[in-house]
């Protein structure tokens, strides 16, 4: 079977010609060739965003609309596809939108719970260095307690000893002064009773 060229295939209603809504093509639409050109070339954009998007459902539209353009290019069904498809990403781009606000609003509450624990943290972080230099205070209060108790002990000792050493003697010159005495008494005694 020979070709016929491209505008007296349009001409017969072949399958490059414009059909009205009965059918009926017009052998003076040369516009229709234009059409599917540009149709081919969306469909090949299409399918390039439907390989990067790896959607089956994408690809079997994509087929189902190369096979309706081999076949005669039904104008209305081609339409519909395309339709059917832009609406399709449409819905898609507004799924990802909405999660990726959803995600967005999920990482701005986590940055902010993420904020106040740093703050505790910080919070309780300056609460262990005060306690810490509070219970460092103390410790050198109770070791200068200690030291000046001790000093204390030593110097009380120290006097102990001192006083031993001092009230002996005099304890002896007390003992020796009472005994002296009593002998006077004894003496005095005597004499007043002879």
């Amino acid at each position: 079977m020979m070709l016929m060229p491209r505008k007296k295939s349009i001409a017969a209603g072949g399958k490059d010609s414009e059909k009205n809504e009965f059918g009926v093509s017009d052998p003076y639409a040369v516009k229709k060739a234009v059409n599917r050109a540009q149709l081919q070339q969306k469909i090949n954009q299409l399918e390039a965003i439907s390989l990067k998007a790896k959607q089956p459902k994408m690809g079997q539209m994509l087929h189902q609309l190369k096979t309706s353009l081999a076949q005669y290019a039904e104008s209305e069904e081609v339409a519909k596809i395309l339709k059917q498809m832009l609406q399709d990403i449409e819905d898609r781009l507004r799924i990802i939108t909405n999660l990726a606000a959803s995600a967005q609003k999920t990482a701005d509450e986590m940055e902010a719970k993420l904020i106040e624990w740093q703050t505790k943290l910080v919070e309780l972080s300056n609460a262990k260095d005060k306690a810490r230099a509070q219970a460092q205070a103390e410790q050198l209060q109770r070791e200068n307690l200690a030291g000046q108790k001790k000093t204390i002990g030593q110097s009380a000792e120290q006097e102990n000893a001192a006083y031993k050493l001092l009230i002996t003697p005099y304890m002896r010159e007390i003992y020796i002064i009472t005994m002296i005495k009593q002998k006077i008494f004894e003496h005095c005694n005597q004499l007043a009773g002879q």
